[in-house]
């Protein structure tokens, strides 16, 4: 096999995996289950970008019809949202009818914008 052709396989993957996210998003906005997000931990990783810290969260949801999830997620979390981080907040999400694991947590309505 030569360079060439393992470049373009990597640049495929690459641009498939990533263009997933977009896709995801936009149809969770649209056919998702609402439901609302409760932090149960929040700690530092100690991963850092540019001074801005890491954080792995532990947050359970809860939507319509009494549908229970818990899941993690990493975020950089800007210094002055640092305030806002703490067991008890409450993120609005959305849910995948079709598969409980798949949730988009919508920081931006809970006051936390995008790091990066």
């Amino acid at each position: 096999m030569n360079l060439m052709a393992v470049l373009n396989f990597v640049q495929y993957l690459y641009l498939t995996i990533r263009g997933r996210k977009p896709q995801r998003r936009a149809f969770l906005r649209e056919k998702g289950i609402r439901g609302t997000g409760t932090v149960l931990q929040v700690g530092k990783t100690g991963a850092y970008i540019n001074q801005v810290p890491q954080f792995l969260f532990k947050i359970k949801v809860v939507a319509a019809g009494n549908r229970e999830v818990t899941t993690s997620c990493k975020k950089f979390v800007d210094s002055k949202y640092l305030p806002k981080l703490e067991k008890g907040l409450q993120i609005p999400a959305l849910i995948d009818p079709a598969n409980d694991e798949k949730i988009l947590l919508l920081w931006e309505e809970a006051g936390i914008e995008q790091a990066f």
